[in-house]
């Protein structure tokens, strides 16, 4: 099961490196793309899901558009004396979402999820998701490669649509 998920992750979408040097590492280059054989402590997935929503929504692009961000940014934050580069953080690429079957992209998130937990390392998986729905099955391979123990998630969010 281990290396089944492999099947469904391609080279991550987008490789920004920073137009600066300093005298610490850029976000960017804290997160290079992953060689499936280098010690990994965090992986970073894209999921970017099209169609599971009933608006037209660019939630496909959500993955390459996190990966822009960084490029302009430190990895060391001198108000808090922190070095994130002290963590071993990989960018695993994307998962592949088909265009026209929301419900076969969702399968591929748990398969991929659930395979990259079964890694010797269990990385901390971090998903960037698209849609929604790519929670449920992150969350049930989770679950599934760690029955018994809790979790939980964080969530972040474009826009405000949960209401009381």
């Amino acid at each position: 099961m281990a290396e089944d998920f492999r099947v469904h992750l391609g080279p991550p979408g987008l490789a920004m490196r920073p137009d600066f040097t300093d005298r610490y590492e850029t976000a960017a280059d804290w997160l290079p793309p992953w060689d499936f054989g280098s010690p990994l402590e965090v992986g970073v997935v894209g999921a970017g899901l099209r169609g599971g929503s009933l608006t037209p929504t660019g939630y496909h692009a959500a993955p390459d558009a996190f990966r822009a961000s960084p490029a302009g940014f430190s990895a060391y934050s001198p108000d808090f004396d922190v070095d994130l580069t002290e963590m071993i953080v990989r960018d695993l690429g994307d998962i592949a979402m088909p265009v026209l079957d929301p419900v076969e992209g969702l399968r591929r998130v748990e398969e991929s999820v659930a395979g990259l937990h079964a890694l010797p390392e269990d990385p901390f998986v971090v998903l960037l998701g698209g849609d929604h729905a790519v929670t449920a099955p992150a969350a049930r391979a989770f679950a599934r490669t760690h029955p018994g123990e809790r979790f939980g998630l964080i969530h972040f969010d474009a826009h405000n649509d949960v209401r009381v």
